[in-house]
């Protein structure tokens, strides 16, 4: 103890020195603590609002599943029909261009 009173101003600054790591330290800590914390809630909200999406999304698929076994099975027949017609029109439109040409060519300008 009687050094500590010889070197009073070193002694002082040792003593606040080593304090203020102390404090900086527990300051770290506290602020590491508070972000895992908030990164917490964060998450917790994240997955509230994931949940809620599936549940959505889970009455969006029984609904589309409804409407395509209810409504548009039944014209699978009628598109196929449309569609072979539709490719009956394609296939003949080559041979409609190439008489469109003959024609264009054949008008006086």
């Amino acid at each position: 103890m009687a050094n500590a009173e010889c070197n009073g101003p070193a002694t002082f600054d040792i003593l606040h020195s080593a304090f203020r790591r102390a404090s900086d330290a527990v300051l770290s800590i506290v602020l590491a603590v508070v972000v895992v914390a908030v990164l917490a809630v964060a998450l917790i909200i994240v997955k509230r609002g994931l949940e809620h999406i599936s549940t959505g999304l889970a009455a969006l698929d029984g609904a589309l599943k409804t409407v395509e076994s209810e409504h548009l099975r039944p014209l699978e027949p009628a598109v196929k029909a449309i569609n072979a017609q539709f490719d009956i029109i394609l296939g003949a439109l080559p041979g409609i261009a190439r008489k469109a040409a003959v024609v264009a060519e054949r008008r006086p300008q």
